[in-house]
């Protein structure tokens, strides 16, 4: 049975031999292209593992085989070395084999090549490419098994192959082109012609010149020769030829002919380019990537280090990037992500790059990762040059963009560091303009920071107390504070928070403002908040069997909690497993952890109603909380921040402002505690404005739950 296909390459029609039923596909590694091979026309056999992949191959002597590299340079070095095994068996040397690579790494096609592949494909081709080449991969594959037997099957298979030959005889200046050649060009040239001009009339113009020179140093020097170049055929399509030919002498000196075999590398070409820009650019934004900018900061820093000429390094982070995704979802990230990489390469002058004069501005600008981006600054004699670059960088950010139909505003931290330190490589120089960097984003964000020892030093003790925190729970060193919550009517105990701490092995006690910032920020937060609730609720139920009065259980929570996957799953086995009511537990969010995604959070919050769990506001007044959150949100409790408590007494401002948000509190019938309540002038204040609950020192410090205890059971 035969079909015809259409070249990808170059859209003419290819004559093929279709797969019959009997025709037969063994994927090694490859379980996610079953659906394209059948599709195909292929019977498919599968193996996991080289072993009985072998073993398939010697009891069904497959058609083609198709073998897939996997993610890791370990899984490449195991297909490539079970297709050596299969071209060192019977009939492995003739059986077509393709192997499948991810693309991220250019040599990988070489590889595979030198271990025996038939041809190497890119693992994300789309059905299509299955249907039209492994048809022609196993027609081609068997066409030249036959060369030797037939010479109306060579002709077929250079067709097939896309190769011809030209020869030139120098004696009578006569060329002569194989039909295959003025088939594959589909060009009206002679099958006989005269001269060098004959042979050049296949070469692109551009090419003409160095093809002609490379023939005739050929000829001169008696020596093979190897070159590629462009070529238009008559419907406009442009190939790229590779031409590996070389001068035979005959009899006499006089007996010259130059003799070339031309093949089609137009989509060979194509993959490596393909595979360059995988391996050197961001596929998102077309910068390029990591590993590229790491190269050209190498060549930068040893021309600097020859010339003195100083450069510096810019790491730019976007600000609350996460808030963009969380809020308008992973489209709208990846499109705020391109407009600013376009606004960055509009920013970057000459004079801030240090690539060669034929290079695209669009190599001094890199995607880092995320929401980074990297940029090489030259001529940065004073930090203040440096500093003005970064500058004009976080000016052209300011605009708003438009993603969406929507106004996003985006800010930028940037951390600079320079290349001045000799033997510092690029990768620390990387480390040092992230430390400078992370330094801006404390200092407020939107800003500029550069680095110095200081900021070395800061991010070594981050490090070791990110990694003393990691065991801190498994060691036993976070311990619960207990503070009350008092009814401002009776000065009666309703309630106690729980408050973390951290004893430290070696700086002793910390409060919750020391690390807990950096447990959120590195995710460790979502851990260490199920051991905060699961902690708390064993402790009301001890209280409870030794007799203390219902009490409720106010527990601070953190968005990154909130968010987490299965959180109000676990939030209601640690109620059943401490048999504590749901209505006894109050989780306190802070105004930011309401807004975040308020979507998503809406949802939760819904979901902790359900099942009976109180809710509540800290800090509030604060942040940016509207009323349509305390509209709509399913909230039950504020709590008035300290900054207002502690000056209601004798600032009228901020008595007036704890007056109006006692009223609005309970319009929306919202319960109220007043943080901070130091003294009796306060509490009085308080009291006489209709305040639900108090809390602070006049009632009770933070203690321990023995502590508390007794003070519990005073009462």
């Amino acid at each position: 049975m035969r079909a015809v296909a259409t070249g990808i390459e170059t859209g003419a029609e290819i004559e093929v031999e279709a797969p019959s039923a009997r025709h037969l596909a063994l994927l090694v590694n490859a379980a996610n292209r079953v659906e394209a091979v059948e599709a195909a026309g292929f019977e498919v056999e599968f193996a996991q593992e080289s072993k009985e992949a072998l073993e398939h191959f010697a009891r069904l002597s497959p058609d083609v085989v198709i073998v897939g590299t996997g993610e890791t340079d370990s899984s490449m070095a195991r297909a490539l070395a079970f297709v050596r095994d299969v071209r060192e068996r019977d009939p492995g040397a003739a059986i077509p084999v393709v192997v499948l690579t991810n693309g991220s790494c250019a040599a990988a096609i070489e590889l595979a090549y030198t271990a025996g592949a038939t041809d190497v494909w890119l693992d994300g081709a789309g059905e299509l490419v299955w249907k039209k080449r492994l048809p022609f991969v196993v027609s081609a594959a068997r066409a030249f098994d036959e060369l030797s037997r037939s010479s109306k099957k060579l002709e077929r298979a250079k067709r097939l192959a896309r190769f011809g030959t030209w020869e030139w005889d120098l004696s009578t200046e006569l060329v002569s082109w194989s039909e295959e050649l003025r088939h594959l060009l589909a060009q009206e040239v002679p099958a006989r012609a005269r001269g060098i001009e004959a042979v050049l009339a296949m070469v692109g113009d551009s090419d003409r010149s160095r093809v002609a020179e490379t023939i005739a140093e050929s000829i001169k020097e008696r020596r093979p020769f190897r070159f590629d170049h462009r070529a238009v055929r008559s419907d406009g399509t442009e190939l790229v030829l590779h031409h590996e030919g070389d001068v035979v002498v005959g009899g006499s000196e006089d007996q010259v002919s130059v003799e070339a075999v031309v093949v089609d590398v137009t989509e060979m070409k194509k993959a490596e380019l393909q595979i360059h820009s995988l391996a050197n650019y961001d596929s998102l934004t077309g910068l390029m990537n990591r590993f590229s900018f790491l190269n050209l900061l190498e060549n930068a820093r040893a021309r600097s280090e020859r010339s003195g000429g100083p450069i510096a390094v810019a790491l730019l982070d976007l600000d609350r990037f996460k808030e963009v995704n969380e809020s308008l979802g992973h489209g709208a990230g990846d499109q705020l992500l391109k407009d600013v990489a376009g606004r960055l390469l509009s920013a970057v002058r000459k004079g801030d790059c240090v690539a060669r004069e034929v290079d695209s501005f669009v190599r001094t600008v890199a995607r880092h990762g995320g929401d980074e981006f990297l940029i090489l600054l030259s001529d940065v004699d004073e930090a203040h040059h440096a500093a003005l670059a970064a500058r004009r960088i976080l000016d052209v950010l300011r605009r708003p963009f438009r993603i969406e139909g929507r106004e996003v505003f985006a800010t930028a931290s940037v951390g600079i560091a320079f290349a001045r330190q000799e033997g510092a490589g690029t990768e620390e120089l990387l480390r040092q303009a992230e430390i400078a960097m992370y330094s801006a984003k404390e200092q407020g964000r939107n800003g500029i920071q550069f680095f110095d020892e200081s900021m070395n030093q800061a991010v070594v003790e981050r490090f070791d107390i990110e990694n003393r925190l990691r065991r801190a729970v498994a060691r036993d060193e976070l311990l619960l504070f207990y503070q009350p919550l008092v009814r401002a009517r009776s000065r009666e105990i309703v309630g106690v928070e729980a408050l973390l701490r951290w004893q430290h092995p070696e700086r002793g006690l910390l409060s919750a403002d020391e690390f807990v910032p950096l447990a959120e920020e590195t995710g460790l937060i979502v851990g260490i908040g199920r051991w905060v609730l699961k902690t708390a609720c064993q402790q009301l139920r001890s209280w409870r069997r030794e007799g203390v009065s219902p009490l409720r259980l106010s527990v601070n929570l953190s968005p990154r909690e909130l968010r987490a996957p299965g959180f109000v799953a676990n939030l209601a086995q640690i109620l059943e497993e401490t048999e504590t009511h749901p209505a006894q537990l109050e989780l306190e969010l802070t105004e930011r952890g309401v807004v975040v995604n308020d979507g998503r959070t809406l949802e939760v919050l819904l979901r902790l109603k359900e099942i009976g769990v109180r809710l509540a506001v800290d800090d509030f007044g604060t942040g940016n909380t509207t009323f349509h959150y305390l509209k709509n949100f399913p909230l039950t409790t504020i709590k008035i921040d300290k900054s207002f408590t502690s000056g209601i007494a004798s600032n009228p401002k901020d008595a007036a402002i704890t007056k109006a948000l006692l009223a609005m509190a309970h319009r929306l019938e919202l319960n109220v505690v007043a943080e901070g309540v130091e003294n009796e002038a306060q509490f009085s204040f308080l009291g006489e404005n209709e305040c639900d609950e108090v809390q602070g020192y006049l009632f009770g410090r933070p203690t321990p739950a023995d502590e508390l205890f007794r003070l519990l059971t005073a009462r």
